[in-house]
């Protein structure tokens, strides 16, 4: 939920069923100046238009481990008004949805959540989305679609006008690059089935191409250090190592790879090499040698990325000879770029003649605009990997268009993503998730990497 304050509550004792009537009395009082002081505005001037909100004059904490159950409405004022930050616009009816994890979108008028349910803001990857009048979902479909009765009614207008939708959602989402003149090419079987076949599109000049006026990226350490970088940063370094990268040779259609953390070097690695219109792989580093030479040999990468280490459980890892020892067993690795995440200077000569720091490589160049070089809608962009379990693991290559317009259409019509909200998961760079994270910059939001590898009891951003 953000910057939701009430990460300063004792959820234990709310919890706790020996909570005693001086407890609940005090909890309550937090609660109500909670829900009062921070959420509700400080005057009616500074509620939207048209907004009509009535709330209880008392949330009621009771000793059987969950708040007294309010009325549906109720529940969803207060979810709204946790997201008045965005000025929602009035309008002539206000639906909600709640998803949670694990869970179906859900109506809150046909469920029985409890107010513990949907403002508890302790439980690792709860989402709680409000999808309603105001929402990007109705923003896209009102003025460029039509009016449909409810939410089933515009998924089955998706799903069966396929050519139409994601036509529309390009323009929509302003998506730079031309979709050429076939949506979606004839198929009898789903896995000849090309979308935007003659259409030309480059994966970071749509993500770096955004109005937020905030940070691009908030990164936190495990020992608690939080950087942020800034849009013109992480522009200026993707222009400095994409020039590197061209100079080094890699070109469309090269693999690069990572065995890194999830770190704004990471992100600013990924930026560069598929605006070149190469391929990126990556790994965790707590895979291991093993596991990551599966992999990455599989793909033939010209060049690789590693951190010089990460931190587990308050202790420093190296990860310089996992690197070293990657480098010589894939001999199609002809550089390995080794960035500052423990110490700014580490000793990499283990690596040998192929290996350089991250700021010596790109020490020779100046901040220039960056040449996107457009590919196919449908070339690769990203390699990644089963599990492994019956195997080797297996590529599963993802096309350049297909991601993005995926990844956005989940994050503006799905999850409300708005321009200089936050958009943190908790996940490695071995995982697809890090991929969606990191697309959620092409949405104008800011994205919050951490890199730890159990999640925080509480990460302010």
């Amino acid at each position: 939920i953000g910057h939701c304050p009430l990460l300063s509550i004792d959820h234990n004792n709310i919890k706790s069923s020996s909570v005693d009537a001086e407890n609940i009395a005090s909890m309550n009082n937090t609660l109500n100046s909670y829900l009062v002081g921070q959420i509700l505005p400080s005057s009616a001037n500074d509620m939207p238009s048209g907004f009509d909100v009535t709330l209880p004059e008392s949330i009621v904490v009771t000793t059987d481990d969950t708040f007294t159950t309010l009325a549906d409405d109720s529940i969803l004022q207060i979810i709204c008004l946790m997201k008045l930050a965005s000025k929602y616009p009035s309008s002539d009816h206000i639906s909600f949805l709640i998803t949670l994890t694990g869970s179906s979108i859900a109506s809150f008028r046909d469920s029985s959540l409890t107010l513990m349910d949907a403002l508890h803001p302790c439980t690792p990857f709860a989402l709680l989305n409000a999808v309603y009048s105001s929402s990007i979902l109705r923003s896209f479909y009102r003025p460029t679609v039509g009016k449909f009765d409810d939410y089933d009614a515009l998924w089955d207008w998706s799903v069966t006008n396929i050519e139409n939708f994601w036509s529309v959602f390009w323009d929509y989402a302003k998506i730079k690059g031309t979709k050429g003149d076939v949506i979606l090419n004839p198929y009898k079987e789903i896995m000849n089935a090309k979308f935007f076949p003659n259409g030309e599109i480059n994966y970071a000049e749509n993500v770096l191409n955004s109005p937020n006026n905030g940070p691009a990226i908030i990164f936190h350490d495990e020992g608690g250090i939080r950087t942020e970088w800034s849009w013109k940063e992480l522009h200026n370094s993707v222009s400095l190592l994409q020039q590197s990268l061209r100079k080094s040779g890699v070109q469309k259609g090269d693999r690069v790879a990572g065995i890194v953390p999830n770190s704004p070097y990471t992100i600013v690695a990924l930026l560069a090499v598929s605006s070149i219109g190469a391929v990126w792989s990556s790994c965790s580093p707590d895979f291991g040698l093993n596991a990551a030479l599966d992999r990455i040999s599989q793909i033939g990468p010209k060049i690789l990325f590693c951190a010089d280490g990460y931190q587990y459980n308050g202790k420093e890892i190296s990860n310089i000879k996992v690197a070293a020892d990657l480098t010589s067993s894939v001999p199609s690795i002809e550089k390995t770029i080794v960035f500052p995440l423990n110490h700014k200077d580490v000793d990499i000569s283990s690596i040998g003649e192929k290996g350089i720091l991250w700021n010596d490589y790109i020490a020779s160049f100046t901040v220039q605009e960056i040449f996107y070089e457009r590919v196919n809608f449908n070339d690769p962009l990203f390699i990644m990997f089963s599990s492994g379990t019956t195997g080797l693991p297996k590529c599963i290559v993802h096309s350049v268009g297909g991601t993005l317009l995926q990844h956005l259409k989940e994050h503006q019509l799905q999850s409300d993503i708005k321009i200089n909200d936050k958009l943190m998961y908790f996940t490695t760079c071995g995982w697809m998730m890090w991929n969606w994270m990191v697309t959620g910059l092409a949405s104008g939001a800011t994205s919050v990497s951490y890199t730890h590898l159990t999640l925080p009891t509480i990460l302010l951003v």
